[in-house]
């Protein structure tokens, strides 16, 4: 995905137009990228948090061990688990559940 094709004033400013331009992208954070401006208009006007939802969890999800029990099963690894999903993996942490979830006898789940 190259450059930023030029719009016409205001183009971003339509919410319709930033959706299509969204779903170009999986990640929120490739849109940024690639389409900078369509994301800053999304951001600005706090679009983004509707158009990547999947990206985004609700307030207090990672404060219920059986949701980070659930996120930790996708990951075989403690150092997995911390890179790929940090938000679930510091809940783990502060809560001390990390050897609850991730037994220290147990290389691997």
């Amino acid at each position: 995905m190259g450059k930023e094709a030029n719009k016409p004033k205001g183009y971003w400013k339509i919410k319709e137009n930033c959706r299509l331009e969204s779903l170009k992208f999986t990640k929120s954070s490739d849109f940024a990228k690639f389409s900078r401006t369509a994301y800053n208009y999304s951001n600005q006007n706090n679009w983004i948090t509707e158009f990547y939802s999947h990206e985004y969890v609700e307030y207090g999800h990672w404060n219920d061990i059986e949701n980070v029990k659930t996120e930790a099963l996708k990951h075989r690894t403690r150092g997995e688990f911390g890179r790929k999903s940090y938000g679930a993996y510091e809940s783990a942490r502060r809560n001390n559940w990390l050897d609850i979830i991730y037994p220290k006898n147990k290389k691997s789940i």
